[in-house]
């Protein structure tokens, strides 16, 4: 993978303050997610993003296998939870103060989250763009052990709460 460069020096930068009474809101990848701005895309002038992501339209519903197209994306739990699943790290569950970093490129997709989720997303650089992929072999061969996706995320919501 071809590593983003820096285009903007630390002098070029400026302040940006964003206040939790007042928050701007960014459409987002999700329909039933908002994407809270946290300053950082205009403050790094597009070098990094931070938003913060909470459910609108009650727990979220699985994405499918996908990979984003950034250096690097960083979560960052801070309230509810939500189930991923990676090649290498199999189903991981991020709870509040838990993180993880994903290189880009990682084929991953999301199970399902908690009504309360809000998750502290980063990104190098800010564009995080996403990319559609089918299921790797050895998930389509594990697939009956899940049943109908709808019911993964059924049963996943209803072991966590």
């Amino acid at each position: 993978m071809e590593i983003t460069p820096r285009k903007v020096n630390p002098g070029d930068m400026s302040v940006e303050h964003r206040e939790a009474a007042n928050p701007t809101f960014n459409p987002g990848r999700r329909a039933e997610i908002k994407y809270r701005d946290l300053g950082l895309e205009a403050a790094t002038r597009g070098d990094m993003r931070a938003e913060v992501m909470h459910i609108s339209e009650g727990t979220s519903r699985p994405t499918g296998w996908h990979y984003h197209t950034a250096d690097v994306q960083f979560l960052h739990m801070i309230k509810g939870w939500v189930k991923m699943e990676f090649g290498d790290a199999g189903v991981v569950t991020l709870s509040p103060g838990d993180s993880i970093t994903i290189p880009g490129g990682t084929v991953h997709q999301e199970l399902c989250s908690s009504d309360d989720m809000e998750l502290l997303e980063i990104s190098v650089p800010a564009k995080l763009g996403t990319v559609n992929v089918e299921a790797p072999e050895w998930a389509r061969e594990r697939s009956d052990d899940y049943g109908d996706r709808s019911e993964v995320h059924k049963v996943g919501h209803a072991a966590n709460t």
